[in-house]
């Protein structure tokens, strides 16, 4: 998701806005499926417009480290130990 690295730059900032409004939207649709009141709706678009940001950083840096170490996945994962 990030291409600089550990660096913040202007790309890093401009995708993690992207991701709060795809992730806004996805939230009112939830909350239009559901029936949610108008109360209930903005909080809960606020709470997945915050979170995915973080949340899909923490996936990029578990396959970060997922890449660089193959074995352990499978020792952890498959080998059950």
């Amino acid at each position: 998701m990030y291409l600089s690295g550990k660096k913040f730059t202007f790309f890093h900032y401009f995708m993690a806005v992207i991701v709060a409004i795809f992730a806004a939207y996805l939230a009112e649709a939830f909350c239009e499926w559901r029936g949610f009141g108008e109360s209930l709706k903005t909080g809960v678009i606020g709470v997945f417009a915050y979170a995915a940001p973080h949340v899909l950083e923490g996936v990029n840096k578990f396959f970060a480290w997922a890449a660089n170490n193959p074995r352990e996945i499978f020792k952890r994962f498959i080998g059950g130990k």
